[in-house]
C-alpha cells in the first residue's frame, strides 16, 4: 500500500471514529450524517472496507431514526456486497481477500436481522414471509459461524410470535435470550431487551405488578457487562417502566 493510500485510510479512520462517538451518546442523526460523509469519501477514494462500514452504521442508525425504508435499502446494498465479492472488487480491486472474508463473517447475520426487523416495522411482524426469515437468519448465523448471533433472531422471533398472538411462544423466545450464558456477539448482551419485552407482554395481559417487576429487572440488566450502549438501553427500559408506574399510580422515575 502506498503512502498516499495509508494517508487516505487514516483520514477515513478519523471520520469513522468521529461518527461512531455519536453512537454512545444516542445522537442518531449526527451519527447517520457522519457515516454519510464517510460513505461519500470512501466511494470517491475506492476504499471498500469503509464503504461497507459506512453502509452498515447508516443501516443501524436509520432504525433509531424510525427510517426503516433506509434501513432496508442499506441492508439490501450490504447483502449484495457481502454475497458477491466481485461487487467489492469493483470498488477496490486490491481489497485483501482476508478482509472481505472477515466482513462476511462479522456483519452478515446482523445485516439479515436488520433487514427482517425493518420489514416487520414497515409491513407488520405477522406479514407474509416474516416467519421464514427467522429460520433463514439462524441458518446464516450457522453458515458464517457466528452462533452467538442466533440470540438476535430469537429476539426478533419474540416480536413475530407476539404479532401472531402466540404469547407463549413469544415469551419462550425472549426467555431463551434471558437465560443465555454463552458468547455475545454483534449487538452485545441483550438480556435487558428480552426482559423488557417480557415485561411488555405482562402489560398486554393486564399484569401490571409483574410487568413492573420484570422491567425493574430489565433496568438492572442494562448494567451487565457487554451491553453495547448502556445509556440507550436505560432510556428504552425507563420509557416502558415509567408507563407502568404511572398506570399503577406511582411517580415516574
Amino acid at each position: 500500500m502506498s503512502t498516499d493510500e495509508n494517508e487516505i485510510d487514516r483520514e477515513l479512520e478519523k471520520i469513522s471514529a468521529a461518527a461512531g462517538d455519536f453512537i454512545y451518546t444516542c445522537q442518531a442523526r449526527s451519527c447517520f450524517d457522519g457515516f454519510g460523509e464517510l460513505l461519500k469519501r470512501a466511494e470517491r477514494e475506492g476504499r471498500a472496507f469503509f464503504v461497507i462500514h459506512a453502509n452498515f452504521f447508516q443501516m443501524t442508525q436509520a432504525s433509531s431514526l424510525l427510517d426503516f425504508h433506509t434501513t432496508k435499502e442499506r441492508a439490501i446494498k450490504l447483502i449484495s456486497l457481502l454475497q458477491k465479492p466481485e461487487e467489492c472488487f469493483k470498488i477496490q480491486p486490491d481489497m485483501p481477500e482476508d478482509m472481505f472474508d472477515y466482513l462476511v463473517y462479522d456483519l452478515s447475520s446482523c445485516v439479515y436481522e436488520n433487514l427482517a426487523d425493518a420489514a416487520g416495522q414497515m409491513e407488520g411482524f405477522n406479514s407474509k414471509g416474516l416467519h421464514d426469515s427467522i429460520n433463514g437468519g439462524i441458518q446464516i448465523c450457522r453458515k458464517t459461524g457466528k452462533i452467538g448471533c442466533i440470540q438476535c433472531f430469537r429476539e426478533y422471533a419474540g416480536d413475530v410470535y407476539l404479532a401472531a398472538d402466540d404469547l407463549d411462544l413469544a415469551k419462550h423466545q425472549c426467555q431463551s435470550v434471558v437465560d443465555h450464558e454463552g458468547q455475545w456477539q454483534g449487538r452485545g448482551n441483550r438480556r435487558w431487551l428480552a426482559m423488557m419485552k417480557l415485561g411488555w407482554m405482562e402489560v398486554l395481559q393486564g399484569n401490571f405488578a409483574m410487568a413492573q417487576q420484570k422491567l425493574e429487572n430489565a433496568l438492572e440488566l442494562t448494567d451487565e457487562e457487554e451491553v453495547n450502549v448502556p445509556i440507550h438501553a436505560k432510556f428504552d427500559v425507563l420509557i416502558e417502566l415509567d408507563a407502568v408506574r404511572i398506570v399503577r399510580g406511582l411517580e415516574p422515575l
